[in-house]
């Protein structure tokens, strides 16, 4: 305690307790006090704040205060290794009893408190004894404990910061779970320590060794491929022993003895005598696995029976507590959880009763094989040793393979069938020689079956290249391994090759696609040469008959006359706008080598086909000059203009009259202009197609100005001081159908509101030019005229025409009103086979519906209906029964039709039956006279009269009679009056 100058006032203090207390009279009225205090801080098991306070007081009972806090926090406890005095050993070899020791450091314990220690082992290891102490930091024994079995916890109080945990423990470790090398146990050992507040811990890890071997050496016992997972194809190898070096002492091959390893292989790994491959695909091919003598045991033994070994295919897997249906012929998988399990296999059914096998999986391996090859379809049971049981249904997969000709030559191909009775089936095809072995050069195809579970083949000997011998196909289930081959298959050498053609003359008009039949023998290939230098062009064709099925023995080259005329010279290697060939057939090569720049004038064309050089045939192609010789039109029922795609609708409905030639159209009809011209297939790319729309109006679009050709349809009387309607004809209106192989082409269109617009022809050039766009209707009184025009050499540079004139040709027709008519009244007789009939302009084929209603009124009231179709002559006619009526009953006759007329209504009134009087011959009786004396009696009876109604037409009108036509109400009248002549004269 100093005063206000410094100077000491007292140094002294008195302890008494946790207090204190120091005293002094001041000369200032302020006094310092400072220093120093040792305090021991508490044991506290967290942070734990106390309050430290100094007080000051005079004789006059003056008192002062002031408070601070000091924190006192706690530490926490830590196990800790001493160096080089860790537990040890931490790595012990299997099944072995080793004596371990430890020495571990305890700090921040509580000096007094009591604290406990303890060791803990996996429960995997079994203690055998213990050596345990607990010392302080002076070295002082506080606690320990000796004995067998569990280990115990020790409980002392150290006076010491620092305790020291050590001893012994006697431990024997587990056997190393099958198929690894060694087991590492994850905090094997825990050192603990803990007070009322806290715990602290240490951890070791402990690693047990596989040790196995035998005496002598160690040997293959098996390899077996089989899916032990979905997608997870492995190779299990089996030992008689842990062996190690497998990895880089082994290697896979194929049939061919080629090692694929690297292609197959996606890791490796062997422990306690077994190893496995994992693939990256399932392999159903025979392969060899393939063992150095590098491979040795933990001795040092090397592999008694290294070599090539054969791996089993066994993709099919059952485990125990699962069912498998499996296919009769395949090796099953019974795979077991560990190695050398025993398995009991029996049949369980009545067709599988009497078999009983008991085996195992053998040493070092977990999979036990069922081979099913020659057993009875049923159900079987797999009892697995220490485990349940397994379930196996045998089925028949039924594998088959056909070859539909077992006598071929090396020019044909090797056809046939695989089939099962299970669709979608993976299948390996593999062509084998008469040794067995797969052909060099020609790989395995993998085919899936369809859903018929069939597969059609075929091996294409000239391109395989095979050689003259006995060969076998061989069809593997990549699932299951079964296997079967196929009968064997004999090739022989074949004959000369020839190349024929079957015209020695072709006759084509310019411009169109000439069609050059070839017929091979003994070869797929031929070249055709068309033209020659002498006659201005030249084209060469070399052409192969197409594979398996397609293989007919024929070929057909479409050369197309109009394309020579811009097709450049060069070669080519496929079909092209010049040369195209017949389906399933295909192009090898090509060249022109003289070519032109107008069309192909009419000349005979020489055509050679040769086989490798070879000249097997000679023809020519007469190419007659093209000619435009017609146009005409038809007329068709307005709802059938969407029936007319192709040549076939056009002579289905001329066969049955719906399609009729007709100059006289009804306004909403549907129009057929039919134009007839050779020499325009090339140029319409017509050849096997059913329209041409585009590529007709792309042709035929043009002028004087802008030639080829032109098609056009107009207004032939537009009225005074007016310029004719052209019709604007287009794909979007209309259709052109192509009939090529007859030279013929259709415009199919429609008039009406449907039909194309009309355009002002302003220059009369029958074109539309841009500058045209002023637009009218075309009516049903107007005429039109359609002309169709290939222009002359001298405005076109295709030579198209002979001469150089145009070729035109004409046709006009008359647009009508759509109507249907009919006299009235229409009367009918109150009797059956009545005819209603009538007339209509419309289009033959068009489809009518006619209905009889009664007027308002009549009782019993009545409805007839019937259907029919005008006919070519433009009448329509139905029959009708009224033998339901009665005279004087009134009704409306309606027709309704499918085609542009309005409904048609006429009025009419059931006529009564005419009645006619006729009297029947008398009836002869014969006369009896007797031999007695009885006067004779006449018998005859007198002549009976009746009377009968016939029913005959009542004539409606002077010029029509209802129930007949004209003809036969004419002969019906005529007969009604020779029939009263014939009475008169009777009378």
């Amino acid at each position: 305690m100093k005063n206000e100058s410094g100077a000491v006032l007292n140094d002294s203090a008195v302890i008494r307790g946790n207090r204190l207390r120091i005293s002094a009279t001041p000369s200032t009225e302020t006094v310092y006090l400072a220093g120093t205090v040792d305090i021991t801080s508490p044991a506290v098991g967290s942070d734990t704040q106390y309050t430290i306070k100094v007080n000051a007081s005079d004789n006059d009972g003056t008192t002062a205060s002031y408070d601070d806090t000091l924190t006192v926090t706690n530490s926490d406890l830590q196990v800790s290794s001493v160096s080089g005095s860790s537990f040890s050993p931490t790595t012990v070899d299997q099944e072995t009893e080793y004596r371990h020791t430890y020495n571990y450091s305890v700090s921040g314990v509580d000096p007094s408190d009591s604290t406990d220690y303890s060791i803990t082992v996996s429960n995997d290891f079994t203690v055998e004894s213990y050596d345990l102490t607990v010392k302080n930091a002076s070295g002082e024994v506080l606690t320990d404990s000796s004995g067998q079995g569990s280990l115990p916890t020790l409980t002392a109080t150290s006076g010491t910061e620092t305790v020291y945990f050590n001893g012994t423990v006697n431990l024997t470790s587990p056997a190393v779970p099958e198929g690894q090398e060694e087991e590492t146990y994850t905090n094997g050992v825990t050192i603990d320590a803990s007070d009322d507040d806290r715990d602290a811990t240490a951890t070791e890890d402990l690693t047990v060794q596989f040790v196995g071997g035998a005496e002598g050496s160690p040997r293959f016992l098996s390899a077996i491929q089989y899916l032990p997972s979905a997608n997870s194809p492995q190779i299990e190898v089996a030992f008689s022993e842990d062996v190690s070096n497998f990895q880089s002492n082994y290697g896979l091959y194929n049939e061919e003895e080629e090692e694929i390893t690297g292609d197959i292989v996606d890791s490796v790994s062997e422990a306690q005598g077994r190893a496995t491959i994992e693939l990256n695909d399932t392999y159903s091919q025979e392969l060899t696995l393939r063992l150095d003598d590098g491979i040795v045991d933990s001795d040092g033994n090397a592999l008694d029976n290294a070599g090539d070994k054969s791996v089993r295919f066994a993709p099919t897997v059952v485990r125990s507590g699962e069912d498998a249906t499996v296919y009769k012929g395949s090796t099953v998988s019974i795979v077991t959880s560990s190695t050398g399990t025993g398995v009991t296999l029996q049949g369980t059914s009545d067709d599988t009763d009497n078999y009983f096998f008991s085996g195992s999986t053998g040493t070092n391996s977990r999979v036990f094989l069922f081979d099913t090859d020659g057993e009875s379809l049923g159900e079987y049971e797999a009892d697995i040793e220490g485990e349940s049981t397994a379930t196996i249904t045998l089925r028949s997969l039924d594998l088959s393979l056909g070859i539909d000709d077992q006598n071929v030559t090396n020019l044909d191909a090797i056809e046939g069938t695989v089939s099962a009775q299970v669709s979608g089936r993976e299948i390996r095809l593999e062509l084998l020689d008469d040794d067995g072995d797969p052909v060099e050069g020609v790989s395995d195809r993998f085919v899936e079956l369809s859903g018929q579970g069939e597969y059609d083949f075929s091996y294409n000997l000239e391109q395989l290249g095979l050689e003259t011998g006995e060969y076998t196909i061989r069809a593997t289930d990549t699932v299951t391994g079964i296997t079967v081959e196929s009968d064997t298959i004999t090739v022989r050498e074949a004959g000369d090759a020839e190349a024929v053609f079957t015209r020695s003359t072709i006759q084509e008009a310019r411009g169109d696609v000439v069609a050059i039949p070839v017929e091979l023998e003994n070869t797929r290939e031929a070249t055709i040469r068309i033209g020659s230098q002498s006659v201005g062009y030249e084209a060469n064709v070399t052409v192969r008959d197409g594979g398996g099925d397609d293989r007919d023995g024929r070929v057909t080259i479409y050369f197309d006359s109009y394309a020579a005329t811009t097709y450049p010279t060069g070669s080519f290697s496929d079909e092209n706008d010049l040369i195209q060939i017949s389906d399933d057939d295909e192009i090898v090569s090509g060249e022109v080598s003289v070519g032109v720049s107008n069309l192909l004038d009419a000349e005979l064309y020489p055509v050679e086909a040769s086989i490798d050089g070879r000249l097997t045939d000679v023809g020519q192609i007469d190419l007659r000059p093209r000619e435009t010789i017609a146009i005409r039109t038809w007329t068709a029922p307005r709802n059938r203009y969407g029936n007319l795609d192709a040549p076939e609708d056009v002579r289905e409905g001329t066969d049955e009259n719906w399609v009729t030639r007709d100059s006289e159209i009804a306004f909403g009809d549907a129009v057929l202009y039919e134009i007839r011209a050779t020499g325009l297939e090339g140029a319409l790319d017509a050849r096997g197609e059913d329209t041409v729309t585009s590529e007709f109006y792309s042709f035929a679009n043009g002028s004087k100005a802008s030639p080829a050709a032109q098609f056009t349809v107009e207004q032939q009387d537009p009225g005074p001081n007016r310029d004719p309607l052209v019709l604007q004809l287009n794909a979007s209106n209309s259709r052109v159908i192509a009939d090529s192989e007859n030279d013929t082409y259709y415009v199919v269109t429609r008039t009406g509101e449907f039909g194309p617009s009309g355009v002002r022809d302003e220059d009369n050039d029958g074109a539309i030019d841009p500058g045209e766009n002023d637009y009218g209707s075309i009516d049903d009184e107007d005429d039109l005229r359609a002309s169709f025009t290939v222009f002359g050499d001298d405005e076109n540079d295709l030579d198209l025409t002979e001469g150089g004139d145009d070729e035109v040709v004409e046709t006009t027709l008359s647009l009508t009103q759509a109507e249907l008519t009919m006299n009235e009244p229409f009367n009918v007789t109150a009797a059956s086979g009545q005819e209603v009939f009538g007339e209509a302009t419309v289009a033959p084929g068009t489809e009518l519906s006619i209905r009889v209603r009664s007027a308002d009124g009549v009782r019993p009231a009545f409805l007839k209906t019937a259907s029919t179709t005008v006919d070519a002559d433009g009448q329509f006619l139905v029959t009708l029964s009224f033998n339901d009526t009665e005279p004087g009953d009134d009704y409306t006759i309606t027709v309704s039709d499918t085609g542009p007329a309005s409904d048609l209504e006429v009025d009419g009134t059931v006529q009564a039956v005419i009645p006619t009087a006729t009297t029947d011959t008398p009836e002869e009786t014969t006369i009896s006279t007797t031999t007695t004396t009885a006067t004779p009696t006449d018998t005859t009876s007198p002549p009976t009269s009746a009377t009968t109604t016939t029913e005959i037409p009542t004539v409606q009108t002077p010029t029509t009679t209802p129930g007949f036509g004209a003809v036969a109400a004419v002969v019906a009248l005529l007969a009604a009056a020779l029939l009263a002549l014939r009475r008169e004269r009777d009378d």
